[in-house]
């Protein structure tokens, strides 16, 4: 109510046709003042608290309500306020709750959310939170007041988990938005979290086939179902010349996996194994394979009866994160019978490497949202199969429709990564019920394990399958970690021959004499002798090697000598005897010893140091040859060579130094005049040839703190250009002198 009050206003005064007294004019300007006063401080207070529809004049429009309650009102048409909280989001983001009710953002790297300025305690605010991403492996991290339950909170979410204390999502594969309410009843003392646009974590398995390193998004415990669709079919014979005979092989391709069930009427085929169709003749005839490479067919004889073909699909479950990269290639064409031809750069395109193709695949007789795997990289061209075999690719028209010529709007995506998905065939077949009673034996089968293996019980229960019969009196020999074999037919073992299953290291305390040795881990022996090929990682040998081919991974030490036709190793070569090659010799790092004899080329990454080096063919060193003897070849010492040099600066310190080639010789083709060069680090015995090509005198320096022949110490040695001397040799005597020859 206003406080305006005009009763103190005489509304009769001044008096007409009389003398009236100028107190009464004073008592109404009086009242009429006080009444203004008051109307003045009611509307400045109806400035300050009203909403209004628009700004006043000369004042800024405020509607804020502050938290003020309105009650029993009806709405139409409200809109909620937007925030843009950045185009590329990283690191630590604050999200003020009061500059909008919906706030946007995309995240670029891993991001931490932190929360400010809600609405006070004994209200609700809710916010909605739009993320995108342009990067499918970054890590959104949650505040601890975010809660991590089941009833609206970050559990809900799709690739939720736990890192180190840490509440963490993820972008599931493919989604690029999420979309999330955020509530708070206690001023962001506890926050809920729902997801709106996509589905909570408990949700239906997604139909997909995903390559085995996975696709961004991807993370431990995803599970998908491959996108194969295929119907049972029965076949009613077989031939001799191997097919079989059923009513439809519309839906088949080279390469699918199969399994029989139903009583089998040949004796090749086992119902329950997978086997894989090889040939497919016509509509009705096709062949199959025991192994998915599909070399060979199960042989057949003429018989006939029903079995039921039940193409295999398959589930696959995640073990780990995603942890690959991904390459967008572009492809320029298809051509028969399976080429591709890229038209980008074919950097990261290796064979087995799995690849989905994205784009326009309607000319190109290819899927989409299938793996397919590279078979093989010519140049600029690949081909690829549908199928894998212990992470090899199939052959290479497996599965594929021939080509015919295309230039498709088509890229593909090739992953190079750990193998993150295992895949489980989805097998037909019955659930065992608690108690099960058969006929007979027949009636029984338990399928897996190998021909002739038996089942084994722990005692627990747990069954596994090991190699079945056996001989001896079945007890174990020797002492722990000691091998057990066949000793006069009783299980025999030595203290010189032990296995250490923790470190996975074969122990033998003696020679060893093989056709063929492959070993991913190292051996430790007195004496090797291959007559064929040895492939292993590390190699220490007490006494003598006596080899074919020897192919190391890693590093060779022997304290005897080697004999061989070919040695290559990406390690360190270190003998302590002799080392003699019949042919080749390739060392990854550096060789010591005393005498290195090869009657074909010696290729050497790191540094030589032997008594003699002798080699028949070329000696390549990445570093550097020292032997306390000679160094013998019986053709040419060549020395590396960098043309094209400009001489730099006018003092020793700006002039262009020679050891950012690293050369022999170094022919200066660009000199102006006052312009130098200097020369790398002093070591004895150094020789470097320079030869000044420009157009006027070249300026060679000494390495800081050396001189050339008598200069100063530091003084550049001026070289005539070669119109007056073709070139000159320096010659390093010690850490501080050069001398030239001519």
């Amino acid at each position: 109510m206003s406080s305006i009050n005009t009763n103190g206003i005489d509304v009769n005064y001044p008096v007409p046709g009389v003398n009236n007294n100028s107190q009464g004019f004073r008592n109404n300007f009086t009242a009429i003042k006080t009444n203004l006063d008051t109307a003045g401080s009611e509307i400045t207070d109806l400035q300050n608290k009203a909403v209004l529809k628009s700004a006043l004049s000369n004042i800024a429009l405020n509607n804020d309500m502050a938290n003020t309650l309105i009650s029993n009102a009806l709405t139409r048409s409200f809109r909620a306020s937007t925030y843009n909280l950045g185009n590329s989001l990283s690191g630590t983001v604050l999200v003020n709750a009061s500059l909008g009710d919906v706030q946007y953002g995309n995240i670029s790297e891993d991001i931490t959310f932190e929360f400010g300025s809600w609405a006070p305690v004994g209200t609700q605010q809710r916010i909605i939170l739009q993320l995108g991403t342009s990067n499918a492996n970054a890590t959104i991290s949650w505040p601890t007041e975010c809660l991590s339950n089941s009833n609206g909170g970050l559990s809900l979410i799709e690739n939720y988990e736990v890192i180190s204390s840490v509440s963490t999502n993820t972008f599931a594969n493919d989604v690029t938005e999420i979309t999330l309410e955020l509530y708070t009843n206690d001023c962001g003392n506890t926050i809920y979290i729902t997801p709106l646009n996509r589905p909570f974590q408990s949700t239906q398995i997604v139909k997909r086939t995903p390559p085995t390193t996975g696709q961004p998004g991807d993370t431990k415990g995803v599970v998908t179902i491959g996108t194969g669709s295929f119907t049972e079919s029965t076949v009613t014979s077989t031939t001799s010349t191997d097919y079989l005979v059923t009513t439809d092989t519309s839906e088949y391709y080279i390469g699918l996996p199969v399994v029989f069930t139903g009583n089998s009427f040949q004796s090749n085929i086992v119902t329950g194994t997978t086997y894989y169709i090889s040939n497919i003749a016509n509509t009705t005839h096709f062949k199959i394979s025991g192994n998915a490479n599909v070399s060979g067919n199960v042989d057949l004889t003429n018989a006939s009866g029903n079995l039921y073909v039940n193409p295999v699909n398959y589930m696959y479950i995640a073990v780990d994160d995603y942890a690959a990269n991904s390459y967008n290639k572009i492809i320029a064409s298809t051509t028969a019978p399976n080429a591709i031809t890229l038209s980008s750069s074919t950097a990261n395109v290796a064979v087995n490497y799995p690849v989905i193709f994205v784009g326009d695949v309607s000319n190109a007789n290819l899927e989409l949202d299938t793996v397919y795997y590279i078979n093989s990289v010519s140049g600029s061209t690949i081909t690829v199969s549908k199928t894998t075999d212990n992470g090899k690719a199939g052959p290479r028209l497996e599965n594929i429709t021939t080509f015919t010529f295309s230039a498709p709007a088509l890229t593909m995506d090739v992953y190079d990564g750990l193998d993150i998905f295992k895949r489980v065939p989805l097998l037909p077949g019955t659930n065992v019920p608690n108690k099960l009673t058969a006929q007979s034996i027949n009636d029984v089968k338990i399928f897996g394990g190998t021909n002739g293996y038996v089942l084994q019980t722990d005692g627990a229960g747990n069954l596994s399958w090991v190699v079945g019969g056996g001989g001896g009196g079945g007890s174990v020999a020797g002492g722990d970690r000691q091998v057990q074999f066949n000793d006069s037919g009783s299980f025999g073992a030595s203290a010189n021959l032990t296995f250490d299953k923790s470190t996975n290291i074969l122990s033998i305390n003696g020679n060893i004499t093989v056709a063929n040795i492959t070993s991913s881990g190292n051996i430790t022996t007195a004496n090797l002798t291959v007559t064929s090929n040895a492939t292993f990682s590390n190699i220490t040998i007490s006494s003598n090697v006596n080899i074919t081919n020897l192919v190391a991974s890693g590093s060779l030490t022997a304290t005897g000598n080697i004999l061989g036709s070919n040695l290559y190793t990406t390690g360190n070569l270190s003998v302590t005897g002799n080392t003699t090659i019949g042919d080749d010799l390739d060392v990854g790092g550096g060789i010591t010893g005393q005498l290195l004899t090869s009657l074909g080329d010696i290729d050497i990454v790191a540094n030589v140091n032997t008594d003699n080096v002798v080699a028949t063919g070329c000696v390549f060193a990445t570093s550097n040859i020292t032997s306390s003897n000679s160094v013998i070849a019986n053709l040419y010492f060549v020395s590396s060579v960098q043309s094209g040099i400009t001489a730099t600066g006018s003092t020793q310190g700006t002039a262009n130094t020679l050891s950012t080639w690293n050369k022999a010789i170094n022919i200066v083709t660009a000199v102006t005049a006052g312009t130098g060069v200097r020369l790398p680090s002093s070591v004895a015995g150094l020789r470097i040839v320079v030869r000044n090509q420009g157009g006027n005198p070249l300026l060679v320096y000494p390495p800081t703190g050396s001189q050339i022949n008598s200069l100063a110490v530091n003084a550049g040695y001026s070289l005539a250009n070669i119109a007056t001397v073709n070139g000159i040799e320096f010659i390093c005597a010690n850490s501080t002198n050069w001398f030239t020859l001519l």
